[in-house]
């Protein structure tokens, strides 16, 4: 299946795909090896999303697609979608992007920002794959959870033939379960803990008996989407935000690791006022990130994390 939708929206395929929210977007070749961030050599950037092969490629007011499916399955709409239906869901071209740009620019380091990386929108992703990412993302860069999801999916997912490449689909609760003690084998060797492993089967459990239902948490509120995030164990606060913004549509959760704290301290330390424990205070940052930025804090988040990054502010002591 191959065709073209209106970039309505001008969404930015590269800063959207390299801005740490996702982990398969970049290339792939005739083995299954991934190489993350990166462009295939047509130009087209390569993903597997909601267990379907997709390339794309962004030129002249278009992106151009590439996949094996004509329709995909989106489970916390409880709807399948024609692929540019489910395009337009996944990369938000349904969104008015300018309108929440707008809305967020409240000084001059998040214009700045914006205007650097402007295309920049937060996906749709799919909410147990993320969970799942996430839950393997302390401690490792994009680039590792990247090679690590991969490993998983080579060894414990189907892989589909596509265009000359093959593409390891991130495994099912079914896989996981089936080939759990592969999972759990040392010689699996994904370099994080046994802890880690059974939290995650834990979650593969849940989610297939339905005693988590993630996909009904995305039309909730954001602090009941958080409240349920938080009991399931190996899940803390910032994978919880990180699940609801990337996911769950909760575009007011701001993820805060040690970056986006030195962000803050750096830009907005004045507003933030006196408060015992201050930049540590994951509660009293986040929500200062809601008031300064309103609903749309999530994206904030992201552009000012892309611009540190970039190394146009400085942000070390």
């Amino acid at each position: 299946m191959k065709g073209r939708i209106p970039n309505t929206a001008g969404v930015n395929l590269e800063y959207t795909f390299t801005s740490g929210q996702c982990f398969r977007w970049g290339k792939f070749d005739e083995s299954g090896k991934f190489e993350f961030g990166t462009p295939s050599e047509d130009g087209y950037w390569e993903g597997i999303v909601y267990g379907v092969p997709i390339r794309l490629l962004s030129h002249d007011r278009y992106i151009y697609y590439r996949s094996p499916a004509d329709r995909v399955f989106v489970p916390q709409l409880g709807e399948t979608l024609r692929i540019e239906e489910f395009l337009k869901f996944y990369l938000r071209l349904d969104t008015n992007l300018s309108g929440i740009y707008e809305q967020i620019s409240r000084d001059r380091y998040i214009e700045e920002a914006i205007q650097k990386f402007h295309g920049l929108t937060i996906l749709r992703q799919e909410p147990y794959e993320t969970i799942i990412s996430y839950m393997i993302s302390p401690q490792n860069s994009v680039e590792k959870i990247a090679q690590k999801l991969n490993e998983i999916s080579l060894r414990m997912g189907k892989v589909v033939d596509f265009d000359g490449k093959r593409f390891p689909i991130f495994p099912t609760p079914d896989d996981f379960i089936s080939k759990q003690e592969q999972f759990l084998n040392p010689t699996l060797k994904l370099r994080f803990g046994i802890n880690q492993k059974k939290n995650i089967l834990k979650v593969v459990e849940m989610v297939k008996s339905a005693n988590l239902n993630i996909y009904k948490l995305f039309a909730r509120p954001y602090r009941e989407v958080i409240e349920t995030l938080l009991q399931i164990k190996g899940v803390g606060r910032k994978i919880a935000d990180c699940v609801a913004l990337f996911s769950l549509e909760k575009l007011e959760a701001v993820p805060l690791d040690v970056h986006i704290k030195r962000v803050t301290r750096f830009l907005y330390g004045d507003l933030l006022g006196a408060k015992p424990h201050g930049i540590n205070d994951y509660d009293f940052v986040g929500n200062f990130w809601r008031s300064y930025f309103g609903k749309y804090a999530g994206f904030a988040q992201e552009f000012l994390y892309m611009y540190s990054r970039s190394g146009m502010i400085r942000t070390k002591e």
